[in-house]
């Protein structure tokens, strides 16, 4: 199977959420014998000389370049449905956006992503704020030639996929849900084993996410206060905590049990993730939530809201609770001080994370297109 996918190269800087979704699905797809894989960027998100820089996972792989920046062909694509991409490349089986983009084809199918609709749900508190208001106008745009043009819509979990289609009128029939997935650092830290970790001086949680409402800073502060009472000596860590609403990074910054964390990238993130007591997400709205399966991928317990796409994609692997009640996550916590419960929650979430790889999700992708080339 021939395919070419557009990427944008400028945004997978600092990876997270679509980013890893698109790294990860391109390489493995890169991988695949029976695939033919050419990459395609916009002019500006390249070097000078027309390359994906060194530092990225994509570098050196088949890549065209169109000679037009890529706020200019996003708008046209979007707008009038042209150019169509055939013109800088071969002939194609398929055309592929792993990221919120419609690519339009003459001559090809063409397969786009969908990851999250937040921006149109009328029930999240967040949801009548001019900034939402604006975006769900701009997202509008970018979602209207994939419902109506996409031959196949790539998405993440079942939660989204039925979102999609009671918000946004697509057909599920064309629908593929392909999940995400875990890279192999995250399994090799895990198959290290729980007696080669040194033990922490400070024991602590870990969260995963901006400090902003639809990652639940909210819940997770109500959390820290129970904690500085409850349990002490057990801290708060937030990866990319630094990041979000300031008025919650302040907030947040000022409690002695919590610690704000940058960008977490490399081998640092496996380790941190491994070494917590558990994995905590409270997010108000996840369409996936790839912390969780990193943190199965690890060994690490799972302690999610039941929000969204979380209790699907836990499933009966770690401890669903309600975000809303800081009573009720710290009861969930401190039961993993048992540490038959956590061995217990570690042995379930390594099956669990099993159907989560990229490989998986590839071979998600491929099927999805091979039935709808059928129909």
């Amino acid at each position: 199977m021939r395919i070419a996918a557009y990427i944008t190269p400028k945004s997978f800087t600092n990876p997270t959420g679509q980013a890893k979704h698109a790294i990860n699905m391109l390489l493995c797809l890169a991988r695949r014998p029976d695939i033919e894989l050419t990459l395609l960027a916009a002019k500006d998100q390249l070097t000078g000389d027309g390359r994906i820089p060194e530092g990225s996972p994509l570098h050196g792989m088949p890549l065209r370049s169109i000679p037009l920046p890529a706020r200019v062909l996003h708008f046209l694509w979007r707008t009038y449905n042209w150019p169509p991409v055939d013109r800088w490349w071969g002939q194609v089986d398929w055309v592929y956006s792993p990221t919120e983009m419609y690519v339009p084809a003459r001559n090809a199918r063409i397969a786009a992503t969908i990851h999250c609709v937040n921006w149109f749900e009328k029930e999240l508190p967040w949801a009548n704020t001019d900034e939402n208001l604006q975006t769900r106008r701009r997202m509008a745009k970018v979602f209207r030639p994939i419902i109506h043009h996409a031959d196949l819509i790539c998405t993440v979990s079942e939660f989204l996929k039925g979102r999609i289609c009671e918000l946004l009128g697509a057909n599920p029939s064309r629908i593929a849900v392909v999940s995400n997935g875990v890279e192999e650092a995250f399994f090799a830290e895990g198959h290290q084993g729980v007696a080669s970790a040194k033990p922490d001086s400070e024991p602590y949680i870990l969260s995963v996410g901006a400090l902003e409402s639809r990652k639940g800073a909210e819940h997770l502060i109500a959390l820290a206060r129970h904690l500085a009472h409850a349990a002490p000596y057990l801290k708060l860590v937030v990866g990319a905590g630094r990041y979000g609403n300031p008025k919650f990074i302040s907030e947040a910054g000022q409690m002695p049990n919590v610690l704000l964390n940058g960008y977490l990238g490399g081998d640092e993130l496996p380790r941190l993730i491994k070494g917590a007591r558990a994995l905590v997400i409270l997010s108000r709205y996840e369409t996936f939530g790839i912390p969780v399966i990193e943190a199965m991928a690890v060994g690490t317990p799972v302690i999610a809201a039941r929000f969204a796409a979380l209790p699907e994609i836990v499933g009966g692997a770690g401890i669903v609770v309600d975000a809303t009640q800081p009573a009720e996550v710290l009861t969930a916590l401190l039961a993993l001080n048992d540490v038959e419960q956590r061995a217990h929650y570690r042995r379930l979430g390594f099956q669990r994370v099993q159907q989560f790889t990229w490989e998986a999700c590839a071979s998600r992708l491929l099927a999805s297109m091979k039935e709808a080339a059928h129909e």
